[in-house]
């Protein structure tokens, strides 16, 4: 009994990157496999082939055409899978195995477990099977990148090849993701700087000794850098001269930060823009290019925001101590134990403080920067933290740690790992299956795709709401493209895509004169409403209410929206031009909200 529950505990020590598949299989197995949001599903849809791959929309803008372009060169050979959903598992896969492999070498040699590796292997099973079962573009650029950085670190100083091979990595991890590989670099860096001093001062020896290891992180930002420029390069003159890059980062510094202003105190007219059209780009309704171009976003921040630098950095730092408020710590709670265990283990191992200082110092400037900008999501903080964890279990030297495999030495080595696995599923579960939960039953799906096709010469507009006519569709699978656009007579509502000339080209066939909100008035032109529970957040008013007054306010011509249909709570509504009384004072007023 003592050797079989010896041999079951050295599992992955002995067979890291079969442990690694088994964690794969049993969380494809138990939780299923999905994209772990709609932005990496609508990324893989337009980046398989639907989009040009040498230009894209903004969400694809983060992914360089390059990497895209090799991947549809080799795609055929996956006989009519899809290359990206395939490219994310096994890019996550052997980074993973490669990674586990890398920080598991010594104690493998010893046949034996540390503290250092005790704590890896509850990381590794509390975080890694969620990122294998919920495939995201992010995790696989940090794991990417990570694997680069790790291979720098640990052979860089003693073999060229494997210095340039882990250069190649980091970059690559940037090409699927930037700022996602950038944040693996950073620490790159903290652990370069760490291992710099003596304690806390710096060694021009030991930062000689390292001299190529700092070469290496110069080429990989040089590269990273100069491969996004390419890609910003790329993105251009996409939709009649629009700078995509461009428009993307005004409709994010738009729609992702707070406002400065209180809405009574917008400057609008003075900037000749709208108040409702600042409504409209934060839920993202902004369909109309014609109007919501490059240009006019930005005067739509500077109306709500101001030109000063001061009062937009100080409403930053506020947002950012929001780290520190109770939802976040508890939010953020099994993060923090995590790497408070991590520390532990370096500390036990004799590490400098510096080392210490540095990742935890770069960790909490990293998160304090995600607050301030809206972004503190589970989906990059949770990669974030791993990273800064691994970066303090990297051991400089092995110090075995026995424990005995009967009794309470078998409860205490082996009950912890179970249950974290335990816990990793259950959180696996929650994500894939809210990734993959629907809204409404087969049957609406079924129904309202067979009137799309029922009825070619119509267009049907969904309203962004974080679904798409083909995510109701029977049987859908995150290995079929699945993207609203996908269908001919189907556009997706929103300026996310309108960059994108496969949309214009259908738009052309369908007969839209111009790219104007008046075109979603003709006779045969419907908006699906995808909000679930028959639209009990009221966002169904709030949303017509919004474009008519935007109609009203941009082209001086009256709407309203009648219900044409309601399929078991899809609702497809229809838009026509009508006229109003004018009110008391003889003038005509725009809807309100």
């Amino acid at each position: 009994m003592k050797q079989v529950w010896r041999w079951i505990s050295l599992l992955p020590l002995l067979h890291p990157v079969w442990f690694n598949i088994i964690l794969l299989v049993l969380a494809w197995s138990i939780v299923g496999v999905a994209y772990q949001s709609n932005d990496d599903l609508v990324i893989a849809s337009v980046l398989d082939g639907w989009g040009d791959p040498s230009y894209a929309d903004a969400h694809v803008i983060f992914v360089n055409p390059l990497l895209t372009r090799f991947l549809l060169m080799i795609a055929p050979v996956l006989g009519g899978l899809s290359v990206w959903p395939v490219f994310l598992a096994v890019a996550t896969l052997s980074s993973g195995a490669a990674i586990f492999t890398m920080l598991t070498a010594h104690a493998r040699k010893a046949r034996s477990y540390d503290f250092t590796t005790l704590v890896l292997l509850l990381v590794w099973l509390l975080i890694m099977p969620g990122f294998y079962a919920a495939l995201q573009f992010s995790h696989a650029a940090f794991l990417v990148g990570f694997t680069g950085v790790l291979t720098c670190l640990k052979h860089g100083s003693s073999s060229w090849w494997k210095l340039v091979a882990g250069v190649f990595l980091c970059v690559l991890g940037s090409m699927i993701r930037l700022d996602a590989a950038l944040v693996c670099d950073a620490f790159f860096g903290a652990v370069l700087a760490a291992g710099s001093m003596d304690g806390f001062r710096p060694s021009w020896e030991k930062l000689r000794s390292r001299g190529r290891l700092w070469g290496a992180l110069a080429c990989v930002f040089a590269f990273s850098y100069g491969l996004n420029g390419y890609n910003r390069h790329a993105h251009r003159s996409v939709f009649e001269g629009c700078d995509v890059a461009a428009w993307n980062e005004a409709r994010a510094l738009l729609s992702d930060t707070s406002p400065i202003r209180s809405e009574d105190e917008y400057e609008c007219a003075s900037y000749g823009v709208f108040a409702n059209d600042i409504k409209m780009v934060q839920m993202f309704t902004n369909c109309d290019m014609e109007v919501f171009n490059t240009d006019y976003l930005r005067r739509l921040r500077l109306a709500r925001d101001g030109n000063d630098f001061w009062p937009r950095m100080w409403i930053r730092g506020e947002k950012a101590l929001h780290l520190f408020s109770w939802d976040s710590i508890v939010d953020l709670l099994p993060c923090w134990i995590l790497f408070g265990l991590a520390c532990r283990a370096s500390f036990r191992r004799g590490d400098s403080p510096a080392l210490l200082c540095c990742v935890g110092g770069l960790l909490v400037l990293v998160l304090l920067y995600m607050a301030s900008i809206d972004r503190l999501y589970f989906r990059v903080v949770y990669p974030t933290f791993l990273i800064a964890g691994l970066c303090l279990l990297r051991p400089e030297y092995f110090q075995a740690v026995h424990v005995k495999w009967t009794g309470k030495g078998a409860l205490t080595g082996s009950l912890p790992m179970f249950c974290a696995f335990a816990v990793s599923l259950s959180q696996a579960c929650a994500a894939v299956w809210e990734a993959n939960m629907e809204s409404f039953s087969p049957e609406a799906g079924r129904l309202l795709c067979e009137r799309v096709d029922r009825e070619p010469d119509s267009l049907f507009c969904v309203q962004m709401s974080g679904g798409t006519i083909d995510d109701l569709a029977p049987g859908q699978s995150v290995f079929r493209k699945a993207w609203s656009c996908s269908r001919k007579n189907v556009v997706t509502l929103g300026g996310w895509n309108f960059p994108l000339k496969p949309v214009q080209k259908k738009l052309q066939e369908m007969g839209w004169n111009g790219q104007t909100a008046l075109n979603l008035c003709r006779d045969n032109v419907y908006i699906v409403c995808l909000t679930p529970q028959g639209d009990l957040s009221d966002m169904d008013r709030k949303f017509f209410t919004m474009l008519c007054r935007h109609i009203w306010e941009h082209h001086g011509i009256r709407t309203a929206w009648h219900l044409d249909e309601n399929i078991e709570g899809v609702r497809i509504y229809r838009l026509r031009k009508t006229w109003f009384q004018p009110g008391r004072d003889g003038r005509e007023r725009p809807p309100v909200l």
